[in-house]
């Protein structure tokens, strides 16, 4: 069993026990990955929904063109020549509209700039959070009970009389009680800061209602039902509600997308967006749809898109943005004028304020501009990607990386005789021998040998045995050459855990033991397995790597632990460290074999 350890561990491991090891081989695994978190690959952030941005982008052409100017060529971004800085100005751009158009939604939905403002200004003086909550519960009240009497379907009855039989359509009536209840929904909508109980509220905070009348005296709904949404951080969105920029000379400011400010603004809409869409599927219920249809509403403009302005060569412009955003704001005004327009015909009863009924179809489309601003940031990425593996013509593996190391290390690093050399060895006796078989380690999934750096030491006198426990009473001490490995794996972060594969071939009237297990000290190997390959024989064995932390990462982690709890993690650690180095012993059998039978020659056996 391996465990992946940081390459300064390695180095100083390898180093302590290079003075003091006499052993046959050494091996100690690493992976080579960039310091710092990262988003997970497999998130619904990272993820990039071809089909639904390109269905999306070109809606959004279209009305573009008819909002600024019909004779002027826009695109994506993606699909006319640019540079390389103007993905970070796209980035920039996606996310200020994206801001700029909560900030017209939030108008809309009862909150001024003023109220922002102030609670902007208060959140950093006093260093506090802000959340938007909304409290929701629907009621079912019994009204009345009222006798209805209807027409029953045409009854055909037959008679006779004195001229014959004839059939005549007879219709009778139908009376039965009618239950009434009413169906009430209220909602209040407010910002506060944390640790303080006034709120600021909206001012679409209100209560709408339906009739519902059936034959049945039981409650058609649940008298009182109350919606558990969880209230909403948005203190980055109200502090950023202006415009962010890309700060290019971070250290953690790696792509367009990959960067402290558009990570950030990613988090915050990918909540925000979820927490709209469920308040939408919350209010989106049988007393709104009493009042409006859905199909028969207009569609509220997008303004975020990542367009390209052809012409000029360049993200659309300061003053077109402004022209976009503001054919969204009166997007919005005339949404609700339609909404108002179709209450009328809607109901009998007292009607709500068309702004009220406008908050379920305002959440739905602040959920979807927010969705549009990830797929864009995400597009941006997946361009960048897909440009890349368009210059170099295939999409980079693990194994890629490890060919162009491979490459980069003979031609440029390393002079020959310090070159990582593959993990394959004979196992034989002197040079004039033949060989008794071979031992290497591979990658499985193509066979591909790894390299390692090795140092190789000749079995000295002075040197002591090395030994493993055969039982209480029983020892097995050996000797030979010693071989010192150290193995750099590189791995993809989007891509599982490296598998390595230790084979173990004999030729044919051969064979030899290997001994698997850990290092415990300079003269003890702690044997985990052992098998005689022999004959022919092809063993194959997984190897299973692990990771721990690196020193640093390390003392993070325990830094707020108790006295007692950081010991114990760093005694726990100091084993693992002990534990990480490979032992490999392989054990000829035939030079065992003479001397038992006293047929040996004189000379020396070499133990690979």
């Amino acid at each position: 069993s391996f465990r992946h350890i940081p390459t300064d561990t390695m180095i100083n491991t390898v180093r302590e026990n290079q003075s003091r090891a006499n052993f046959l081989l050494l091996l100690s695994i690493l992976v080579c990955a960039p310091s710092g978190a990262s988003l997970a690959s497999g998130s619904y952030e990272d993820r990039f929904y071809q089909e639904r941005f390109n269905a999306r982008l070109s809606e959004a052409l279209k009305k573009v063109r008819t909002t600024l100017d019909t004779e002027r060529d826009f695109a994506a971004i993606g699909s006319v020549a640019h540079k390389y800085d103007d993905k970070y100005l796209m980035a920039e751009y996606v996310t200020n509209t994206a801001l700029q158009a909560s900030t017209n939604i939030l108008h809309r939905l009862g909150f001024s700039q003023a109220q922002l403002e102030a609670l902007r200004a208060k959140s950093i003086k006093e260093n506090r959070s802000i959340v938007l909550e909304i409290h929701k519960e629907d009621t079912c009240t019994f009204l009345r009970s009222r006798e209805v009497e209807t027409d029953a379907p045409t009854k055909v009855v037959h008679e006779s009389g004195i001229f014959g039989s004839y059939t005549k359509e007879k219709r009778v009536s139908q009376k039965f009680t009618e239950y009434v209840w009413e169906h009430a929904t209220a909602a209040a909508l407010s910002l506060r800061l944390t640790g303080e109980e006034s709120k600021v509220f909206s001012q679409l905070n209100g209560r709408y209602s339906t009739e519902i009348a059936r034959r049945s005296k039981t409650t058609p709904l649940r008298e009182l039902d109350v919606a558990r949404i969880p209230e909403l951080d948005v203190t980055w969105l109200v502090r950023n509600l202006q415009q962010i920029k890309i700060d290019r000379s971070a250290k953690d400011c790696l792509t367009p997308r990959r960067n402290k400010q558009i990570q950030d603004a990613v988090r915050q809409f990918v909540e925000l967006g979820n927490w709209a869409d469920r308040v939408s599927h919350e209010l989106d219920n049988g007393v709104w749809k009493s009042y409006l249809a859905a199909e028969s509403l207009p569609d509220i403009f997008q303004p975020v898109s990542p367009i390209f302005d052809v012409k000029e060569g360049k993200v659309i412009s300061t003053t077109d943005a402004d022209i976009l955003l503001k054919q969204h704001e009166e997007s919005l005004e005339h949404f609700v004028a339609d909404v108002g327009r179709q209450l009328p015909a809607a109901a009998e009863q007292q009607k709500p304020s068309p702004d009220l009924l406008s908050v379920m179809p305002l959440m739905k489309h602040w959920a979807q501009t927010l969705e549009n601003h990830l797929d864009s940031v995400n597009y941006i990425e997946h361009l960048l990607k897909e440009q890349l593996n368009k210059a170099i013509g295939r999409t980079l593996s693990a194994k890629d990386f490890r060919d162009y190391m491979m490459f980069h290390n003979q031609k440029k690093l390393f002079k020959s005789e310090y070159q990582p050399r593959p993990f394959t060895f004979a196992v034989r006796r002197e040079a004039q021998y033949s060989p008794e078989g071979t031992v290497a380690i591979h990658y499985p999934e193509d066979n591909e040998l790894i390299h390692t750096s090795v140092r190789v030491r000749a079995p000295s006198p002075a040197a002591s045995n090395m030994s493993f426990p055969l039982s209480a009473s029983t020892s097995v001490k050996f000797h030979g050459k010693h071989f010192i490995h150290s193995f750099l794996n590189h791995q993809l972060g989007y891509e599982t855990t490296t598998r390595l594969e230790l084979a173990a071939r004999a030729r044919q009237f051969s064979g030899f033991i290997v001994v698997l297990g850990k290092i415990k000290s300079a003269t003890e190997l702690d044997p985990k397995q052992a098998i005689i390959v022999q004959n022919k024989d092809d063993l194959r064995i997984p190897l299973v790597l692990e990771q721990i932390p690196s020193p640093k990462a390390f003392r993070d982690f325990i830094l707020s632990l108790s006295p007692e709890q950081q010991r114990f993690a760093q005694a726990y650690r100091n084993m693992q460290l002990e534990g990480t180095l490979f032992g490999m012993v392989v054990i000829q059998i035939k030079p065992a074999l003479e001397k038992v039978s006293r047929t040996a020659t004189t000379t020396t056996t070499t133990i690979e």
